[in-house]
Parts: structure tokens; sequence; C-alpha cells
């Protein structure tokens, strides 16, 4: 029970407990914080950061608008102090024991209770957990944290090296690697307790951790081993019911004698006729949801839940002719993996909140993904992430938190690694969409690739010793972590297995291809390099105009706006993008058409990429674009920006992901229609196939019955392009193809020109809204092609199940919504299309 009181000085919620048996409560409500002691205390927000409790009692200006992160950087290089007030009663006193648990403190910090320092934190990504029993009094007692200056403490680190390290301060600190800044984030060190804060009274005996080891699968059973870690106060025999939560079934039960200290029981238990988890597109993801239970003789007792899937994941690389192949099999069948790279969800990770998550995975799954990787230079993602994956059949790849740039091999930053890997191995290994572990993001291809032995003038001695602590990091210390703590799951030591400059790249392993982007290389570079699985390619797009105003801070920016330059990261990345567009887009009238020009642009090169990956098929496994979202209102390759607006790249990747596809393909004089597919059993589908104008005289057609394979990739028709245009004008003309029975928006069309040579004119486009289950359908029509239609209504086009469309000339096309419109928003509602002067 809990009881709450009001220190009004202080200006905090402190919390009175009574004693009890194994009681959890948070520590959320009544910290506050200051930047020295002598200074009035603030209110302050946990799980939170130094950033959003300035922010949150107006002490500083958005860091999110304009240019206000470079007048915030002070916040980074302050000390800063957080205290909580607690009271105890007396009852509270009476539990054997009494801990306090911070699940992420950021990052350089000392913890004391009532003055008497407990511990010192030096990382961002580990759980500090201490007993705190013996500091406690009845009545008042204050919790504090003190918060070093990273760069403070990060200089101390670099001055111990005779040599520099690539990543500057940030090789030695552990915490989220993309605060010191990335070319998609700011600089935004900062610190702050990140993650829930609890204290846990138990007597007696405490269930620590429960490892569900998944042993051998058939069709009729799964048999596993629940490896119950559990603290005890004395040698005693508990009980240990497994039930089954969604029927109730008792799975084992087992009677064990547990010493004084950490105790491992394994049970061994069989699940009969099991569901299998599969990932989205392939099958049902199930989940066993399961109640552990132990007590003992002196009336201890405790509930421990833990949820599993069933399924087996196998990581294949066989030699064959051209290398060696990489791809992920589920249950025995091969998975083209459909995917992105997912960065945290906000530069200050405490502010996503379990809403943001859901709308994150439910625009996954609605985009025909099957997998995730969660980037290095990130964060070991929050429960929720893993819950939802697991709940969603989207498969996770796994980095540990190094990025681009190589790491100090002392034994104390070692040991810190060691302890941050513990824990979150153990905490994840139970979920059944980690598909694998990976140990970093191109730091091995930046040693190689990079030439940062020439940049930072190492000497051969220098050298070796760099290099001997990445092999001990990566090819040592942490394979043997996942294999002591999650042996069943494979471990990968750093993505890309080859830089994109060299040829071995394409042969074996992951691939990271940055040809096109960072080599000036044009979209059709995608269509022959072409690696074993593509883990990272991309190219930008700016995000809505809307999304532009509120990061500018006004109505009207413009490229050239300081404003909006500082929100795009990328030293070159504006001139990159005017250089491709250039190539394929007709001049941009203002800053609004730059933007959507640009979105057009990210979702051809993304389109040809994603296509050509398919295609590959079986040479190629996985294309997981870069990448899906932003942590800040910036400038990126995000198909989803900070807001949650798509941009055009989202619609077609919803498209091209879907498990049966049509693409069309112009080689030399013929037109190559190919059918790729990812389903499990043979299908047979129509094709519906015209040449038309633009203003909708039908010059060919043609309909076609296909029978669609398991897992192939076949050419179904094939037809000479002088045949069938003829005479006609090819810059307005248009060839489409697409599946009988699905939407008209999911046509695929094919043009004979570049975009900037087509004749576009404005148009007509009549709208009428119709009511549906789930909440509108605009029905729209021109008699003329509408190319790339964006619709918004309001300027979120959010709103629209499908956008960015060719809309062919004569055809309704309905457009559903997922809000109510009625014939008072038509005017609302608004029209953007390419147009060539």
């Amino acid at each position: 029970m809990l009881k709450i009181f009001i220190y009004s000085i202080l200006f905090f919620l402190p919390f009175s407990v009574f004693a009890q048996k194994d009681t959890t409560f948070a520590l959320t409500h009544g910290w506050t914080f200051s930047l020295n002691k002598e200074q009035k205390s603030c209110n302050a927000t946990v799980p939170g950061s130094i950033y959003n409790d300035l922010l949150g009692n107006e002490l500083i200006s958005d860091p999110f608008t304009g240019n206000h992160e470079q007048a915030l950087q002070w916040i980074s290089d302050s000390v800063w102090y957080y205290k909580y007030t607690l009271v105890v009663e007396e009852r509270l006193l009476l539990n054997q024991h009494i801990e306090l648990e911070f699940e992420g403190l950021d990052t350089y910090s000392e913890v004391s209770i009532n003055d008497s320092l407990i511990f010192v934190a030096n990382n961002a990504f580990r759980t500090w957990k201490t007993e705190i029993k013996k500091l406690l009094r009845p009545g008042i007692n204050e919790i504090k944290i003190k918060f070093e200056p990273v760069s403070k403490k990060a200089k101390s680190e670099v001055d111990k090296l005779k040599y520099p390290l690539p990543g500057g301060d940030r090789s030695f600190v552990r915490k989220p690697q993309f605060q010191f800044g990335w070319d998609f984030a700011p600089r935004f060190l900062g610190c702050g307790i990140w993650k829930p804060v609890k204290i846990t009274a138990w007597n007696g005996l405490k269930v620590q951790d429960v490892y569900m080891i998944q042993n051998n699968l058939s069709e009729k059973a799964a048999s596993f081993t629940a490896d119950i870690e559990i603290k005890s106060d004395v040698t005693n025999d508990v009980s240990i019911v497994i039930i089954d939560k969604d029927t109730g079934k008792q799975m084992m039960s087992s009677v064990r004698k547990l010493v004084k200290g950490t105790n491992h029981c394994k049970i061994d238990f069989v699940v009969e006729n099991p569901r299998l988890w599969w990932c989205n597109g392939m099958g049902k993801p199930e989940m066993y949801d399961f109640e552990i239970k132990v007590s003992d003789r002196y009336l201890h007792s405790e509930v421990y839940p833990v949820s599993v899937g069933i399924r087996k994941t196998e990581w294949v690389q066989e030699p064959d002719s051209l290398g060696k192949s990489f791809y992920l099999k589920l249950n025995g069948v091969p998975v083209f993996v459909k995917g992105s790279n997912v960065v945290p969800l906000h530069v200050f990770p405490a502010k996503a909140d379990s809403s943001a998550y859901k709308r994150l995975i439910k625009t996954v799954v609605d985009c025909n993904m099957n997998m995730l990787r969660v980037w290095g230079g990130g964060i070991y993602e929050k429960d929720i992430f893993y819950e939802l994956c697991d709940r969603n059949g989207i498969l996770v790849w796994q980095d540990f938190m190094f990025a681009g740039t190589v790491y100090p091999g002392d034994s104390v930053f070692v040991n810190n690694v060691k302890a941050e890997l513990k824990d979150n191995i153990t905490r994840l290994r139970n979920h059944p969409c980690i598909a694998l572990w990976c140990g970093n993001n191109e730091v091995s291809e930046g040693w190689h690739n990079w030439e940062w032995q020439k940049q930072y003038k190492y000497s051969l001695t220098d050298s070796l010793k760099i290099w001997n602590d990445y092999q001990d990091l990566f090819e040592k210390i942490i394979p043997q972590m996942v294999n002591r703590y999650d042996s069943a799951r494979f471990y990968w030591p750093s993505s890309p297995s080859v830089g994109w400059g060299r040829k071995e790249s394409l042969l074996s392993g992951d691939s990271h291809y940055w040809g096109v982007w960072w080599g000036n290389e044009p979209f059709e570079a995608y269509k022959s390099k072409i690696g074993r699985f593509m883990s990272e390619y991309g190219f930008q797009g700016l995000p809505s105009y809307k999304s532009v105003q509120t990061m500018a801070g006004t109505l009207k920016p413009e490229m050239s706006d300081e404003e909006v330059k500082n929100h795009q990261k990328h030293p070159a990345g504006f001139e990159i993008i005017y250089k491709y567009l250039q190539n394929d887009y007709s001049p941009p009238a203002d800053f609004s058409d730059f933007i959507y020009k640009s979105q057009l642009l990210q979702a051809g090169g993304i389109t040809t990429a994603i296509e050509a990956h398919r295609k590959a098929r079986p040479y190629c496994m996985g294309t997981m674009y870069w990448q899906l979202n932003d942590c800040w209102p910036g400038i990126s390759w995000s198909g989803i920006d900070f807001y949650g607006r798509r941009k055009a790249v989202q619609y077609f990747v919803k498209k091209e992901f879907k498990n049966i596809i049509i693409t069309i393909d112009e080689v030399q004089d013929t037109l190559l229609i190919c059918v790729v597919s990812d389903e499990a059993k043979t299908i047979q589908k129509k094709i519906k196939m015209k040449l038309m104008t633009f203003d909708g005289k039908l010059l060919w057609d043609k309909e076609i019955p296909v029978e669609v394979k398991p897992w192939s990739v076949s050419d179904v028709y094939k037809v000479s392009v002088k045949e069938i245009i003829k005479k006609s004008d090819k810059s307005s003309i248009l060839f489409a193809a697409g599946f009988s029975d699905e939407p008209k928006s999911y046509i695929k069309t094919h043009y004979f020109v570049k975009n900037k040579e087509l004749k576009l004119k404005p148009v007509e486009i009549s709208a009428n809204i119709e009511e549906s289950k789930e909440g509108s359908v605009l029905l729209l029509k021109s008699e003329y092609l509408v190319k790339n239609i964006s619709v918004n209504f309001k300027g979120e086009n959010m709103e629209f199940e499908d956008n960015y469309y060719d809309m062919l000339p004569g055809e309704t096309y309905p457009l559903h919504c997922n809000k109510k419109l009625i014939k008072s928003d038509l005017p609302e509602v608004k029209f953007n299309y390419l147009v060539n002067p």
C-alpha cells in the first residue's frame, strides 16, 4: 500500500510505503533537479532527460526548433543534481531485503542515500541495482544523484591513450553514440534518469530471472528447459510450478533444494503439438505465456511471468559457385527478409512512449515488413519494442551498441562492456523475434576502408594494438558472452562483413551498399550491385512541407534558411539530392516542389533497389533500406518523419514488400514482365496489361493467366517495344500491368522516357466522398494521367491508406481514409502531382 505526502517546500510528492511481502513500487513522481546544490530545485520527469526537464519548466527553448540546438550545448557541459525524498514507515524496514534499481542512468553519475554513496555509474546501457535497507531510516530519506558532464569524463579517458581514436570522446563513453551527433541526428549529450526506477522489498527468496531454453522441436512436441535463477536467504526446499496461462494447464511441477545465495534450478517440460511462431507474411506469430510459481514452507512465494515463441532459426552460409550464401531459415523455410533499419524513436529515448512504439510497429506490419535492424549507434530498445515485434511477427537483427569507430581495450572498459552485454542479452534472450546478435555497425569496414590509419597517422605498433583490441572485443569477448548467456542464437561480428567499395562485399555475408549517395553512382547501379543480404542502402528525401514548417519554426521556410539547414546534418545532403534530381526531374518550381520531388526521387531509388534484390533471389535473400524512422525533426533517409508522416517511399515500400509483386523492365527493345513470389504455395493469377496515351487512348492491351509458384522469380511475358509503340510519341504514353484482383493504385506503370521528358500538364481531378466502416472513401477521377498524386487533408497525408501513385485516365480510384470526411471537407482536400513546364 502506498501513501503520498505533500512536501511543498521541495516541490515533490514523496512516497510512504507499508512493509509487505515482496512488493515493488516505482519512483516516478516526486523527483527534482537543479544546476547546483544551492539552486532552487524544479520538478523533474522520470524516466526523462535534463533537456526535457528544462523544457518542461520553461527554462530553455525547444531544442528541436530552428537553431536552438547550438545555443543549448552548455547543458551537456554542466553538472546536474537530481533528488528524491522517500518517506519510509517502519513497517517497510521489517522486510529482509530492500533493493533500489535504476534500469538506466545516463551516464556518469554518483548515487547516494542520506549522503552515503551507494554506487558510481558509468554506462547508460546497464542496470544498476543495490541493497539499501541498512541506509534507510524511518521518516524522510533522500536519494541524490550527481551527473558529471560526459565531455569532461571522456576527456580524462582520451588523455590516457597516446593515440587518438576515430570517434574521439564517444569511443570511450557507453551511451547512445548518435547523441554525439550523426549525419541524421543533432548533438545532445545531456544526462538523466532515462529508464524506470523502482524499489523492491522481499523476504526469503526472490526469482531473479527465467531463461526459457528451447531444446528440440518437432511437429508433435517442443522440449524446454526453464533455467530459473533464485536468490535465497536460507537452505530450503521450494515448490516450482510452470503453468500455461492461456489454458491453465500445469506444464511441470517440481521440488528443489535451494542453498543460501544464488541458485539455478533447471526444470524440463514439454509443449505438445506446438503452435509455431512465424514472421509477418509467413504465418501467425504464435506466443505462449507461462507463469513460474515458486514457493516455500515459510509462505514466501513469487509468480514470475515469461512469454516465448516456439520456432527454429538457422542462418545458412554455404559455399557456392559465386561465393557463400547468407540467409535465414525459419522453421526450416528460407526467409526473404524485407525490412528496414530502425534508429531510436527520440533523441531523448525516454520521451518515446508506448503509443509511439505501437504506431511504429503497426506501420511496419502494414508495410509488409518481416524484419527490423536495431542499429548499433542507438540503444538496446525498450521492452515494449521487442514485445510488439514478438506479437506481430517482426524479426529483429540486433546490433550491440558499437558504431563507426574503434574502441579502447583496457580492462576497465572491457569489464564495463561485459556487464552491459550480460544485462542486455539476459533481458532480451527470451524474445522469439531476436534473429541474431551482431557485434557492431561498420567498425570493421571503417578500419579497412575509411583510411583511419592514414588520417590519424597511426604507427605500425598503434595499428596492431587497435586491431588486436577490436578482435578481442568483437571476435572473442562478445561471442563468448553470447555463447554463455544465449548459446542458441547466431552471432555475426560486424555489419557489413565487407565494405561496399570492395568486390567481395557482394559475394558473401551482408552488404551496406552506398555507391548510390556516397559514391554518386546512378540508381541503375542498384540493379548490378547486389549482395547476398542487403542490410543497408538508402537515399534522402525531405519530410513534408508541414513538417519542415514545424522544425524551422516559420510558415514560409526556404532551403537557404539557417533554421532549415540546421536540420540537414549531412554536409552535402542538399547538393547530393539536387544532383540526382536534375538527372530525372524538371527543376523545382519552389521549395515545396523541391520537397515533393525529393520524396519521389527517394522512392524511385529505393524501389529500384528492392526490385533488383527481390529478383535476385535466391542469390540475394534480404533487403533492408536505411532508414525507417527519425529521432528528431530532421532531413534524412527515413521513410517516416519524426512527426509520424509517411514520405512517398513508405507508400512505395508497402507495395514492393507484398508477398507477390510485378516488375517491369525495359531491356534494349523489349519489355520484360516478371512476377516475384514469397508465398509458400502455388497461386493462380491474371495479369492485365495495356499501353495507353496520357489522355486515355488505348493503344494495346492483353490479359494473361499466370501460375505463381512458391518462392519464385518468373519472367511471365515479354513484348517488343517497337511492336506495340509503333509511331506513338514516347513522352506521351505509358505501359501498365497489374493483377486483376488488386486495387487500381497497385497497378505498376512504366514510362519510356525520363520523368522530366514526360508531357505532363495540369489536370482537373473530381472528388467525391462515400462512407465506409472504418472511415471514408475518397473517389478520385481524372480524364488525363495524374502522375504520383499526393493527397493531403489539412497537411496530414497519413490519413490515407495510399499515396503518391499514378491515376490512369478515365478511371475512378477509391482512396480509403481512416477518418470520417463529409462533403464540406472537400475544399480542404489538396492534391499535388507531377507537372512539367
